[in-house]
């Protein structure tokens, strides 16, 4: 089996290469960045693809901007990479009538606005409130659509809070769970908006590629279907921060406090949701069970 990693070296392509590698005979990483363990191919998304992409069986869309910030104050380049990026990569493949299997990465907040603990079932309620989701949700569709006509297989995968990397891989707006846990190292007190009653999944990386490997084995059963990867286990904000002060105080020998600050006035509004993944369906096509809970995750990380 081949496969073609877009932004191998980012956070979620290097931790799935480094953990499944030898399921495939043949690994190629297209991005920006180059990723020397496996064959490099130099490639900015937001251009035109200037040599034929390698013929494989799968390809593993991470490359995107994951920035909301960014997303709203250049949303043209952010559909350009989100957007344009997976179109490039697709119409490639469909000019030498080559069909892989795209595993696309998306985003648990392209549903929108959540205030139930539950996720919908529908995924035609979504409603992105947030330029950044609105890009992963048209690139969704777009990706869809081609498989609807039949030019290639493929399905979505929607991720939740994830977290557990010790490195700098993550937007600054992006794992907070792992920037508070890398100041409570250090220690620093933890700055919490408002009450902490809003309620998140989160999911280790580990997890995470998991699930992307289940679904490369049963990728057969998933074409054309949308998944959302969670833990399946609701954890507010506020309880997550003192599991961060109780890991952390077991490495540098403190506890750090945790302190309650008004939210920003810029703070985007989906950063008030309330969200627990269901997986269940996913769960019982592919067999993917997630390991780790959020004690252990950071445990696993850290320690």
């Amino acid at each position: 089996m081949k496969l073609l990693c877009t932004g191998g070296s980012g956070l979620i392509g290097s931790s799935f290469l480094r953990k499944y590698n030898r399921h495939f005979n043949e690994i190629f990483c297209l991005g920006r960045s180059e990723n020397k363990e496996f064959k490099f191919l130099n490639q900015d998304l937001k251009q035109d693809i200037q040599v034929d992409l390698p013929a494989v069986d799968v390809v593993l869309h991470t490359a995107a901007q994951t920035s909301a910030h960014v997303a709203w104050k250049e949303p043209i380049s952010d559909l350009e990479i989100n957007v344009g990026g997976l179109i490039r990569i697709i119409e490639n493949y469909r000019k030498r009538r080559i069909v892989p299997f795209i595993l696309f990465l998306g985003n648990a907040t392209q549903i929108g606005m959540t205030h139930s603990v539950v996720e919908a079932k529908d995924k035609k309620c979504d409603q992105p409130i947030t330029f950044y989701d609105l890009s992963k949700n048209t690139a969704e569709k777009y990706l869809l659509q081609y498989i609807n006509a039949g030019l290639i297989q493929g399905c979505s995968l929607r991720l939740c809070n994830v977290y557990g990397t010790a490195g700098n891989r993550q937007n600054s707006d992006r794992g907070i769970l792992d920037k508070m846990m890398k100041r409570a190292l250090k220690g620093n007190d933890l700055t919490l908006y408002g009450d902490g009653s809003y309620i998140r999944d989160y999911i280790h990386l580990d997890d995470v590629a998991g699930s992307i490997i289940a679904a490369v084995n049963s990728r057969e059963k998933l074409n054309g279907q949308i998944h959302v990867i969670g833990s399946g286990v609701g954890t507010t904000l506020r309880k997550a921060f003192e599991i961060v002060v109780d890991v952390a105080a077991k490495v540098i020998g403190q506890r750090v406090g945790i302190n309650s600050a008004e939210p920003p006035e810029n703070l985007s509004e989906i950063e008030f949701r309330s969200y627990v993944a269901d997986s269940t369906e996913f769960r019982k096509v592919t067999g993917w069970q997630p390991k780790l809970c959020l004690k252990e995750g950071l445990e696993l990380s850290y320690l």
